[in-house]
């Protein structure tokens, strides 16, 4: 057996071997049909073509893979490797042509031509090179040859081959060598995320698609002209401002597909064409003429530097110029595919040298569905438009066209309202079915015939003391039953109620009760102290049926009433109250329960009452007759009261963060939540490891991923996560709910395009009517477009989002200061108001830190005297002023907050906190096993590699529901430890010492006593706040019940 004589590959070649290696190929090979009229005969074409192949090595070439070399060499056989084919189509000439074009390469030559008869005078020649061989300029000098051009003396590819890994092995190129070096350390491949229908990882399957309806090339030239620039690179910078508004991204990385003949190799056959990626900086709020020159430059630089190119960086996005100059007499070019790897979404531009010119959207059909192309064409043709109609600011040109129109309409599903407050239905279960549980809490249990008797009783009451309808109730309670009641009392009385968490500061609280005009509070015995409020109070347990039944009538509530209020943080340092009408009410209300198709059996309510969410877990249960499962405060972070009551009442509803869920779903078994039908996740970016754990633990139920703020009644958009999400996909936050108007707008008002971030405005009859007594805060966040949903009133959001071409949105953070903490809107201005205003603090920032998906608050402050106030200190004076979720769980101290050149506040120099504690907490390593173990778990959690036992949990990323993944792991390997133990002792070398080793059996906590199937089960005196009984028939009760076994 003879010895092969090989030569090196060049890097084009390799990078094709590669890809076709890997599966990643397009799988398309590079195409040319010429349309030609005269014809010469078939027997010329074949002779010419045989002529060809005797003089050009590379027709004759094969790889070969050789025994431990990591790339094959090129072999030059024999005989050639050409084929030749004279068909006729008459008749059929569509069908043959439209199934070359779309097919993939099953040649095994090097080039195969094709020579059709189609008309009585006119022929089709079809030429099609190998992806490793044969670019599409190649293509073109074959076609001029085989119709009868000169053959010209060519550089043997074999030889470039050489010279180029010569060149890429030069030493001396220095220069070359770090620029490309600078550029893949810059590597950050572009993605279109929402208007791809899935991320790849198959097969590519590409496609072309001719893009009409836009301007001629001559108009174009004169754009291009205008701007100073080439057609190819105007067009270039075009596709790139569109590349910039879908991404968002207004520095980008975009392949050039570039021919990769320099001087001496414009003759010359193989495979040359090489994508360049190019790294563009496009200011989107300047006109694209001012600013070419500096869009064109790196792409300029790379052209100039492409023969040291020697990358395989993926820019699966990309743009390519094709210029053919077969003479216009010898043929017509037709059709045209050249579509290289990889591939994602190219815009492909043939140019011709009889003036025409084709564009077209080269895509993977496994990544991009036909919506979406057609989407993009709308785009691509409106931004054209707008480039040419004046000098527009980059981001004012509209993209949005009628195949986008659907992204402004409401929901398509259907919900019947009913002209009913929340109270009606409420009322309407409780004559239906007056023995079934309604309430459950730690002490006991209270029917819907009970809860309406303490409901009516308690409005008597309020009247009785001088409420009127309007006035605002302060509820200042935990939550449980009473709260409920309270809840209801107040809007049977005709009042309004606002939640006031016990656990917040009592400034806060006064500040709250202030400027609602609360006339009275509403509490359980002794909560209220502390309070700075002359407001008189009612403990509720003072307040009993008998003594209040049938007294007056109650007032019929109106829709336009206010129902309650609840109070967000506001950027001017103190909370805003948000109002909502009892039309808004039970208008969401009514929508969940049409949305949601499994009726609430039993909803265990795990939000703080002062948070919006959970007005969907009261009403919603109790406008379908289910139980309402209520912990006690501090129960909603305790894994083993939640699993027992979940399993215990049968719970088939809930609405959490998703981080609390997940945590839920790695402590509870598939047993406990097997009556699960419905859990609703919201607050933070719901992940899709949550969504695989619900697969495995709760695959019956169906998980949702709702979106709304407070202004728009809990909620405004919902998905419910399937089976067919991606497991590697971004979680949507769904489409707009029944009646809810959504539109995203740009930053300069425009309807964003589909996969253009935009803000969420919403619309609709769920809408506050505004901010408490903040007018302008109100005329800033509720406001008219006349071009906009025809001018109707919509609310900004503030927060930022992308559409898919389904409609879905993905949800992408915040435009302004506003920060999510665990659920909460967070107004960063609001705790460095209140840091400020510490005596020994001059300046204070506070920014959120994303670590591991986990997000915290850090405080950076300057001091005011010299004088550095203690961490400890200033956690504690804001603690004294803000709700626990808003205090940092980090302070760092600086000399001075680092500014810009200009002036600004730069946010991007401060430094690590993490660094600085590190730097000033000295290490100290676990010494007993129980240290030992809590520091493996604690590291594992929050994912840091070395954690000191003094370290503080909470000052180096934990937070309550981190704690509650502590206390479930340490559970799993038998040491008991609460949230509550982690709270208090901060670092492991306390956890250890409050921490025990045994079962969860052997320490299971009580949970309530009172189930709802048993309509016998013992009563405590908590089970008659409000009973028909006076003080004599109460304690024979309760001696009664005290004596039973």
């Amino acid at each position: 057996m003879s010895a092969l004589t090989g030569f090196r590959i060049s890097p084009q070649q390799a990078r094709a071997w590669r890809a076709a290696q890997s599966g990643t190929t397009s799988g398309a090979a590079s195409r040319l049909l010429i349309d030609v009229a005269p014809a010469p005969s078939a027997a010329d074409i074949e002779a010419r073509l045989h002529a060809l192949a005797q003089r050009e090595e590379i027709l004759s070439t094969t790889l070969h893979a050789m025994p431990g070399m990591a790339l094959p060499i090129q072999v030059i056989e024999e005989q050639p490797r050409v084929s030749f084919a004279a068909e006729d189509w008459r008749g059929d000439e569509t069908a043959r042509r439209d199934a070359l074009i779309n097919s993939t390469s099953g040649s095994d030559s090097v080039l195969s031509v094709r020579y059709a008869r189609v008309g009585q005078e006119r022929w089709l020649l079809c030429l099609e090179g190998a992806p490793n061989a044969l670019d599409l300029a190649s293509l073109d000098l074959i076609a001029a040859e085989l119709l009868g051009a000169a053959a010209p003396e060519r550089l043997q590819y074999v030889d470039y081959a050489e010279w180029k890994n010569g060149l890429l092995e030069d030493e001396s190129a220095g220069q070359a060598a770090r620029f490309w070096q600078q550029t893949q350390a810059e590597n950050a491949p572009l993605e279109l995320h929402a208007l791809q229908t899935a991320s790849g990882g198959k097969p590519c399957e590409a496609a072309l698609h001719r893009l009409s309806g836009l301007p001629s090339r001559a108009d174009l030239e004169t754009l291009a002209a205008r701007a100073g620039a080439n057609l190819d690179e105007w067009l270039f910078a075009a596709w790139c401002v569109l590349m910039a508004r879908l991404s968002g991204q207004q520095r980008i990385q975009l392949g050039w597909q570039d021919d990769g003949r320099g001087e001496g190799l414009e003759q010359a056959l193989g495979l040359f064409e090489q994508r360049l990626p190019v790294h563009i900086e496009v200011d989107l709020q300047t006109a694209l003429t001012p600013q070419i020159a500096n869009l064109l430059a790196p792409l300029r630089q790379a052209i100039g530097w492409r023969d040291h190119y020697n990358s395989e960086q993926n820019c699966p996005l990309y743009f390519a110029w094709r210029e053919l100059h077969l003479p216009k007499e010898l043929g017509t070019p037709t059709a045209v595919t050249g579509l290289p790897s990889p591939l994602a979404l190219g815009l492909e531009c043939h140019a011709s040298d009889d003036g025409k010119l084709e564009l077209h959207l080269a895509y993977d059909r496994t990544r991009f569905d036909a919506t979406a192309i057609a989407c993009l064409e709308e785009q691509w043709a409106c931004l054209l438009q707008g480039l040419g109609a004046s000098e527009p600011a980059l981001g004012a040109i509209p993209l949005f066209g009628p195949r986008q129109e659907h992204g402004l309409q409401t929901s398509s599903v259907h919900a019947d309202v009913r002209d009913a407050s929340v109270l009606t239905l409420i009322e309407e279960r409780a004559r239906i079915n007056p023995d079934a549980p309604a309430l459950v809490d730690a002490n006991g249990m209270t029917r819907y015939g009970e809860l309406m008797t303490q409901v009516d009783a308690l409005a008597q009451r309020l009247r009785a003391e001088g409420i009127q309808t309007g006035d605002v109730l302060g509820i200042l309670m935990q939550r449980g039953r009473q709260a409920v009641v309270a809840m209801l009392a107040a809007l049977r009385a005709g009042a309004a109620y606002v939640p006031l968490d016990p656990a917040y500061p009592a400034e806060r609280l006064s500040y709250m009760i202030d400027n609602s005009a609360v006339r009275l509070l509403l509490t359980t015995e002794g909560q209220q102290a502390g309070i700075d409020t002359t407001v008189a109070t009612l403990p509720i347990e003072t307040v009993h049926a008998a003594a209040n039944a049938n007294e007056t009538p109650l007032p019929e509530v109106t829709g336009e009433q206010t129902a309650y209020l609840i109070y967000t943080s506001g950027s001017s340092g103190q909370p805003k109250g948000v109002p909502i009408s009892h039309a808004a009410l039970s208008r969401s209300t009514q929508v969940r329960m049409a949305f949601y198709p499994d009726p609430v059996q039993a909803y265990l309510l795990l939000s703080s009452l002062s948070f919006d969410s959970s007005v969907a877990g009261i009403y919603w249960t109790l406008c379908q007759g289910g139980l309402l499962v209520l912990p006690a405060s501090g129960e909603e972070l305790d894994l083993e009261v939640l699993a027992g009551l979940i399993e215990r009442h049968r719970v088939s509803h809930s609405l959490s963060l998703p981080s609390l869920y997940e945590t839920l779903l790695d402590y509870c078994n598939a047993s406990t939540l097997a009556h699960l039908r419905t859990w609703i996740v919201a607050g933070e970016a719901c992940t899709p490891r949550v969504l695989a754990k619900h697969r495995n633990k709760a695959a019956q139920a169906q998980l949702v991923n709702e979106y709304g703020p407070t202004e728009a009644t809990v909620w405004a958009t919902a998905d419910v996560l399937s089976a067919a999400t991606p497991d590697d996909s971004m979680i949507s936050i769904g489409r707009p709910i029944p009646g809810m108007l959504l539109c995203l707008l740009n930053e300069h008002g425009q309807p964003a395009a589909i996969g253009e971030p935009g803000e969420i405005h919403l619309g609709g009859p769920t809408l506050t009517s505004g901010y408490l007594g903040q007018a302008e805060q109100s005329a800033s966040a509720f406001v008219h477009y006349p071009h906009v949903a025809a001018g109707q009133r919509l609310y900004r959001t503030g927060d930022l989002a992308r559409r898919h071409v389904d409609g879905r949105l993905d949800f992408l953070g915040r435009r302004d200061q506003q920060i999510k903490i665990r659920g909460h809107r967070v107004e960063r201005g609001e705790i460095e108001r209140v840091l400020q205003s510490h005596s020994e603090v001059r300046e204070a920032v506070v920014i959120a830190q994303i670590h591991e998906g986990s997000t915290r608050l850090i405080a950076y402050f300057t001091d005011r005297h010299g004088y550095v106030p203690e961490a400890q200190a200033l956690s504690s004076y804001l603690h004294d002023r803000l709700p626990s979720y808003m205090v940092p769980a980090a302070f760092v101290h600086l000399s001075a907050l680092p500014h810009t050149p200009n002036g600004k506040l730069d946010l991007n120099a401060l430094p690590d906190p993490d660094h600085l504690v590190a730097a000033s907490a000295a290490y100290m390593a676990p010494r007993n096993d129980m240290e030992v173990a809590l520091t493996e778990i604690c590291q594992q959690v929050l994912k840091r590699e070395r954690i000191g036992i003094q370290d503080n949990f909470f000052q180096i990323g934990g937070d309550s529901i981190l704690s509650l993944q502590i206390v479930s792991r340490a559970n799993q390997q038998g040491i008991r430890l609460s949230a509550k133990q982690i709270f208090e002792s901060e670092t492991i070398e306390r956890m250890a010492q409050v921490a025990t080793r045994g079962t969860a059996e052997d320490n299971a906590p009580a949970v309530c006593a009172v189930t709802p199937e048993d309509s016998k089960a013992p009563r405590t005196a908590a089970d008659f706040p409000l009973a028909d009984l006076d003080d004599e028939a109460f304690g024979d009760l309760l001696a009664e019940l005290n004596s039973t076994d």
